[in-house]
């Protein structure tokens, strides 16, 4: 392809180009890009149809400001769109390309960038090296600052992102080093190709934001949606394509159009227009459908209500129904708790003559019966026992044990207990109470993993009390009773779990 036609190529490209890039900063950048290109193919085309004259090593100078400021201007908007704009950064960079540029065009001068002999050929000096590794930094950089913009960005999409980068300076090394020698180069051509291969690269990949896929998803989707021009001409539409009414299409044309039409074409239809440059967006939503299932749904919704009413009611009855087996529950655990209390209680009421002792019995047994109807509907309140409340039970307990002449102290050391093992507790100590009597102890309550120890020490045998703590049918863990000369000591180990 000629210069004159890649010229062509890259302003048809660039007019195409315009449409996609909706964003007006990114577009103006990259008309700068193809304005260097179209300068530095022009440069090219003037210099190879012009004989010797000073002017030829000034344009091929001008070369240079395409060069170096198509990778300054793409830094520029790679920093714009990661929003990493640092001005004085940039500042800095546009000042170092300027510098080098002037270096180019100044070259006749010093000679730095390219040496120059008088049987017109050159070779590269210091300059051209220091350009060249400039070119590639910016163009390096900017790519890694767009690839990281996105944080679902791929490894293969990096790599082909880069490609054109890797293939510039393989091409530029291979011409610097006389490799296309003998074939008719276009550095130009070729450049500007490699230029516009990567800008299309970044922006299929979307790291230049476009609206390129947005067309195929536009036109694929199901939204009631058209985009029409200034004339009212349909430009894309999407699965579901209608008929604009008359009266909108003139409004548009004649540059009057509202943003809204609510019922003006029919019952339940809305029309949105939204303005875009010299395009509109048209959007219909038809409002009949929703408005039936609104009813359907108001219908589903009453029915719900009314099996909502019913749930509710069986709700209510079976929590009657459970509070009633509860009480009946309770009710059964107290009667075989106090069962023999209660008939011990009426046997002494039935007795004609009361003693002191029968006295002291029925105020131990009534107390007893208060304390574990306490326990037991707690229990089934799922209740846990606290150390003050254990305390508070059991010194009660051992203030009506000291009718019988039992003499006590008790040291509890926990936080707290389930309600089931203060039970326990609690019968172990009755027991004790209401089978001996004329004797001192020492309780010691404690907890240690998931298990309470309950250590009592007495001051004199008891006969048969291992025997009768198993009777309480209590299950427990371990019981240990032994006795030595002066006193007894009863072990019991029982679960809290």
């Amino acid at each position: 392809m000629g210069t004159l036609a890649t010229i062509v190529f890259v302003i048809i490209w660039i007019t195409i180009l315009s449409f996609r890039l909706f964003d007006v900063k990114v577009k103006k950048y990259i008309m700068f890009i193809a304005g260097c290109l179209i300068l530095l193919l022009s440069c090219r085309m003037i210099r190879m149809n012009i004989s010797q004259s000073p002017l030829v090593d000034y344009l091929w100078y001008l070369y240079y400001f395409s060069f170096l400021f198509i990778p300054t201007v793409y830094y520029s908007f790679a920093s714009y769109l990661s929003r990493k704009v640092n001005i004085k950064l940039n500042y800095i960079v546009y000042f170092i390309s300027t510098i080098l540029f002037l270096l180019v065009m100044t070259n006749n001068f010093h000679n730095i960038v390219f040496r120059l002999y008088e049987d017109g050929k050159y070779s590269h000096n210091i300059g051209y090296i220091v350009i060249v590794i400039w070119i590639f930094i910016l163009f390096t950089d900017a790519t890694i600052k767009l690839c990281l913009m996105h944080k679902d960005h791929k490894l293969k999409n990096t790599i082909i992102a880069f490609s054109p980068i890797i293939i510039g300076l393989i091409y530029t090394i291979l011409y610097d080093i006389n490799i296309f020698k003998g074939y008719k180069t276009n550095v130009a051509r070729d450049l500007s190709f490699i230029i516009i291969f990567g800008l299309e690269i970044l922006l299929n990949f979307n790291y230049i934001p476009n609206n390129f896929r947005y067309h195929k998803l536009y036109k694929e989707s199901n939204i009631n949606s058209l985009i029409v021009n200034n004339k009212g001409k349909v430009i894309y539409h999407t699965k579901k394509e209608f008929i604009i009414p008359n009266e909108i299409l003139s409004d548009i044309q004649s540059g009057t159009a509202k943003n809204e039409y609510n019922n003006e074409f029919g019952q339940n239809q809305l029309y949105r227009i939204k303005k875009y440059g010299n395009k509109y967006a048209i959007f219909k939503k038809d409002f009949s459908e929703i408005n039936r299932l609104k009813d359907e749904l108001s219908k589903k919704n009453n029915e719900l209500n009314k099996y909502k009413d019913l749930i509710e009611k069986e709700k209510e009855i079976k929590q009657k129904l459970y509070e009633i087996k509860i009480q009946n529950e309770i009710q059964e655990n107290l009667e075989e708790n106090i069962e023999d209390k209660k008939e011990n209680i009426h046997e002494l009421l039935n007795k004609d003559d009361l003693s002191i002792e029968d006295i002291r019995k029925l105020k131990f047994w009534i107390g007893y019966c208060k304390r574990i109807s306490t326990l037991i509907i707690e229990n089934y309140n799922k209740e846990i026992i606290t150390q003050n409340k254990l305390e508070l039970i059991i010194n009660e307990l051992l203030e009506d044990a000291k009718m019988f002449n039992i003499t006590s102290a008790f040291e509890i050391n926990f936080k707290y207990i389930e309600n089931i093992t203060a039970i326990k507790i609690y019968e172990i100590i009755s027991c004790l109470v209401d089978n001996y009597n004329n004797f001192d102890l020492l309780i010691k309550i404690s907890k240690q993993d998931n298990f309470i120890f309950l250590k009592i020490l007495f001051d004199k045998h008891l006969d048969k009390l291992e025997e009768l703590i198993n009777n309480l049918s209590l299950e427990l863990d371990n019981i240990k009773y032994k006795e030595d000369e002066d006193e007894s000591i009863l072990e019991i180990k029982i679960g809290d779990r």
